[in-house]
């Protein structure tokens, strides 16, 4: 994502096995997307999912604190 806001990565990736990956400058991206546009609506899937399992995980979360602050 720190490819979107210009800004450090803030994460690393591990893979579990023997992986090739590329390794594309900014403006590399920009130009993929360009000549590729379905691959954008692949990369805003992806995050679109990211972002709902995140809300979901931060409902439960405000759920249980609820329930705990009703049980003490």
């Amino acid at each position: 994502m720190a490819i979107f806001e210009s800004a450090p990565r803030s994460a690393t990736a591990v893979t579990e096995e023997e992986a090739e990956l590329l390794a594309l400058s900014p403006e590399k991206f920009k130009q993929t997307i360009y000549q590729k546009p379905e691959m954008a609506f692949e990369i805003f899937r992806e995050l679109s999912a990211r972002l709902r399992r995140r809300e979901e995980l931060a409902a439960g979360a405000r759920l249980q604190e609820g329930g705990l602050a009703a049980d003490a």
